[in-house]
């Protein structure tokens, strides 16, 4: 918790004055990576404890999944930085 406060101070002097802010700026910053929602997924189906929602967990997936799937169907259509 330390390390997160003082990592968050770095980026925000306001941290120092109010710690608990700062936390709660930095887990809203963390939900925006698609990975944690993938973890919380498989945190619940082991031991049924979620950090977020199970259907916003397999929601957020799947549009991840999705878009990664156009990218590579972009990726084969152009033949995007293939060389002759």
């Amino acid at each position: 918790m330390i390390a997160v406060v003082i990592a968050t101070a770095a980026i925000s002097p306001a941290a120092i004055r109010n710690p608990e802010h700062a936390l709660d700026r930095t887990h809203r910053i963390t939900l925006l990576n698609p990975v944690v929602y993938l973890i919380s997924g498989f945190r619940w189906s082991f031991y049924e404890i979620a950090d977020v929602s199970v259907g916003l967990s397999v929601g957020i997936t799947l549009m991840f999944l999705a878009i990664c799937m156009v990218t590579v169907w972009w990726i084969f259509k152009t033949g995007y930085r293939l060389k002759n």
